[in-house]
């Protein structure tokens, strides 16, 4: 998936500095198709169009607002061309599954492993309360969501420190969770000497080589940021944004 965002995002530029449909109508393909292997890529698709949008309204190409209404039409009809189809032979509707909102829930909330982490009574506990109706899902969710932002705008300081906690927390493992995952998941098959070595004595030297992998990237994105901000090109932004 990500594979192809970065394939659509290529090609965005190739399309802004030689002005080719086709580099247009790949843009959009390739965002379409990242979206239908994993929705967590809408993401890169809203920081695509809008991106896009404010060059545009700078530019003002028709050739570019016809590839921006493309980009548009594949990320909203592409994701759902997987489903529609194992749904066509399976004679089966699979419904609209768990609401967005409830993910959005959940993200608010305190949970066994950590604050704003996975938490299924805000997802699919919710779901089947609400006899697994999307509509009424998200009704619930957002419910829930009111209630915890009210909570937070009585509190400032408990919303400081859950959020200080939420960030800290999200995004500073260095093996990117590979680790744990192994360890708390079951295994199909017997373990290999170099799995059992990884999740066993060799998980903290691993983790320690990995934290100054980790922060050689950070440096190298704190210098890309420092680079991006001296060129005047608002395109220039588009992976920062996503």
């Amino acid at each position: 998936g990500l594979m192809f965002v970065m394939l659509s995002f290529w090609m965005f530029y190739e399309f802004k500095e030689r002005k080719k449909l086709v580099f247009g109508i790949l843009s959009a393909l390739f965002i379409g198709i990242a979206i239908s292997i994993k929705m967590n890529y809408t993401i890169a698709f809203v920081a695509l169009a809008i991106i896009w949008l404010i060059w545009l309204l700078g530019e003002r190409n028709l050739k570019s607002a016809i590839c921006l209404l493309l980009v548009i039409v594949s990320a909203l009809s592409i994701k759902n061309a997987a489903i529609t189809s194992y749904e066509k032979r399976s004679a089966i509707d699979f419904g609209d599954g768990i609401p967005m909102a409830s993910w959005a829930a959940m993200g608010l909330n305190e949970a066994y492993n950590g604050p704003g982490w996975y938490n299924g009574g805000h997802t699919v506990s919710n779901f089947e309360k609400s006899g697994r109706d999307a509509e009424v899902a998200a009704e619930n969710s957002v419910e829930t969501i009111k209630d915890r932002l009210s909570y937070f705008v009585r509190n400032p300081g408990e919303a400081a420190n859950f959020f200080a906690r939420k960030f800290a927390s999200q995004w500073n493992e260095p093996s990117y969770q590979s680790i744990w995952n192994i360890q708390v998941r079951g295994a199909y098959s017997e373990r290999g000497k170099i799995a059992e070595y990884v999740i066993g004595d060799g998980e903290k030297p691993l983790k320690s080589v990995m934290n100054y992998e980790f922060n050689i990237l950070l440096v190298g994105v704190l210098a890309g940021l420092v680079y991006l901000l001296k060129k005047k090109d608002v395109t220039a932004v588009l992976l920062p944004t996503f």
